[in-house]
């Protein structure tokens, strides 16, 4: 079972945040912070609204046999930061993707190996796209705007072309 190392990292950096909800000084800064995790974490990952990882983040991987190559847990991968092997480095692969399945496989001969071999990778899209980036502000615009579950007399709908239509592209629908 792969181990999250560091991340997900914020999808919004705090000035992006304080620019989108027009806040220019520190009032709100740790309000705005807490926003941001939570749109991260609404978005990004298998659970999250697009079903799919995007939020840059490091996890590893154990395996106990490595033989012609392996596939990595998830994707989409920006890079294998390393494949060590009783506390040695293996070398000498490619990184490759088809249908949404990620796998390592050797570009030479890997050792014959017996006992855990821990893989290091990182996951995400670099950069992020816009749409996605803008659907964020969205969210947190307005929970910034309305921090209440409830909202008493108004009247509101959805933007055409909006969060809903700005995220399409990029969710992923039953899998990885």
């Amino acid at each position: 079972m792969p181990t999250l190392l560091t991340g997900p990292e914020p999808i919004l950096t705090l000035a992006e945040a304080q620019a989108h909800v027009r806040v220019d000084s520190d009032d709100d800064q740790d309000y705005i912070t807490a926003l941001i995790d939570v749109v991260t974490a609404f978005l990004d990952g298998p659970r999250g609204t697009l079903g799919r990882y995007f939020a840059h983040q490091t996890w590893v991987e154990v395996y106990t046999s490595i033989g012609q190559g392996f596939q990595l847990p998830f994707g989409p991968v920006i890079s294998v930061d390393s494949i060590t092997h009783d506390g040695g480095a293996i070398t000498g692969f490619d990184l490759s993707e088809s249908n949404g399945v990620w796998s390592v496989v050797p570009t030479g001969t890997w050792p014959d190996t017996s006992g855990d071999i821990i893989v290091n990778f990182t996951v995400g899209i670099s950069p992020i796209p816009a749409p996605i980036k803008m659907a964020a502000m969205l969210h947190l615009g307005t929970l910034y705007e309305n921090r209440e579950s409830v909202v008493v007399g108004t009247i509101s709908g959805l933007l055409p072309n909006g969060y809903e239509a700005l995220l399409a592209p990029y969710r992923l629908w039953g899998g990885r």
